[in-house]
């Protein structure tokens, strides 16, 4: 099997780079080839008049993915997910939030659906609009973006086992479980009075009291936020729980903070090496072609997801050229070398299954399909 060694980087020093082309993959596949990706989600849209393509630089790889396993969906139910929004992994069940339909359902790893609840303003003992989900353990915890609604605990068939409220004023963005507590993170201020210390990232006992902050929004981003204001489509900070401690990071940090178990900064995980410089002076408002405009200058920092020995996180490039979000995973080892590589993916990174693989949501041809899911292994299986 062809593949393309990893080369180690450093937070310090980066010793080769290999520049995924939008139109050509760093690699000789034809699922990595053929790099064309559909807007998923809530789409941003696209400029109708996009500058050339020299203004939309590629992602940085230095690893190469191979696809090991495809499945869709409910394509054994005549309820296929209508879009795939928040997802949760565990050990062999991916769990989803279902916004079309209102659905939370759960799917072992050939696609057939498990279970499915309803949520909603009527829906018994539920939430009203999830932004988080996480499997710990046996248990599938869903956060609503107002955790005064509350914060579901659902058991492996999908039964409620309880529901905390959390008396928490602020968006929920992400959440974890940590000691039998949980970890909240949150959206940062937009307002052009804040000072931008103020802590996105709480834990809370089952009491709803609080016990913990930390994670400080990233400075550059709290720059751009005061000068050109309108920022809220890249405030949400996301957070996964690790032995080690809470890693954090912002959809315009340049590095991975890890906290301890007190929320005190340890120390950061730098991504300088695989993102686009950003604009010093970019502005924007919330225009859809600003936003766009906005987004071609950076690399967006997306979830992060956790294996034995690495720390993943997904990174999203908008291309105007072709009007397509364009996506790559880092994974850094958890060491305090934290030594890191990346890869392109041709879609959406859902989760990390183990050190070597991860979970990919692939483009859908048509609306009508069910959407499909791939498991890609690292070509090169070598620790960086």
């Amino acid at each position: 099997m062809h593949h393309l060694s990893a080369v180690a980087l450093s937070p310090r020093a980066v010793t080769a780079y290999i520049v995924a082309s939008p139109v050509r993959a760093p690699v000789k596949h034809t699922v990595a080839r053929r790099c064309v990706l559909a807007l998923l989600g809530i789409s941003l849209g696209c400029d109708r008049f996009p500058p050339p393509r020299s203004e939309s630089p590629s992602l940085t790889a230095t690893a190469s993915v191979d696809v090991a396993q495809t499945f869709s969906l409910g394509a054994d139910t005549s309820e296929a997910p209508g879009e795939v929004k928040f997802t949760a992994v565990s050990d062999s069940l991916l769990s989803i939030v279902d916004q079309p339909r209102r659905r939370i359902s759960t799917f072992d790893f050939r696609g057939r659906l498990k279970w499915s609840v309803r949520y909603g303003a009527g829906e018994e003992a539920s939430v009203v609009q999830p932004t988080s989900l996480v499997w710990h353990r046996d248990t599938l915890y869903v956060a609503d973006v107002d955790a005064r609604r509350g914060i579901l605990a659902l058991d492996i068939n999908g039964a409620l086992l309880w529901k905390n409220v959390i008396p928490f004023a602020r968006p929920v963005t992400s959440v974890g479980r940590l000691s039998g507590r949980f970890v909240l993170a949150t959206t940062s201020s937009d307002s052009l009075l804040a000072s931008g210390a103020a802590p996105l990232v709480h834990v809370f006992d089952a009491d709803g009291e609080k016990r913990a902050s930390g994670c400080i929004a990233d400075p550059v981003y709290m720059s751009a936020a005061k000068r050109g204001g309108m920022m809220s489509v890249f405030r949400a900070m996301t957070v996964v729980v690790a032995k080690e401690g809470v890693y954090c990071a912002q959809p315009l940090s340049r590095s991975i903070q890890l906290l301890d178990t007190t929320l005190a900064l340890h120390r950061r995980i730098s991504l300088e090496p695989f993102l686009r410089k950003r604009t010093p002076d970019a502005r924007m408002s919330m225009d859809l072609i600003s936003i766009n405009r906005f987004r071609q200058t950076l690399t967006e920092v997306g979830e992060l997801f956790l294996s034995p020995r690495f720390v993943h996180v997904r990174l999203v490039n908008y291309d105007s050229a072709s009007a397509v979000d364009r996506y790559a995973i880092v994974r850094c080892s958890r060491d305090e070398a934290a030594r890191c590589s990346s890869a392109a993916t041709p879609g959406m990174v859902l989760a990390a299954l183990n050190d070597d693989s991860v979970l990919v949501l692939m483009p859908r041809r048509s609306v009508a399909e069910p959407p499909s899911v791939s498991v890609f292994e690292y070509a090169d299986r070598t620790v960086p």
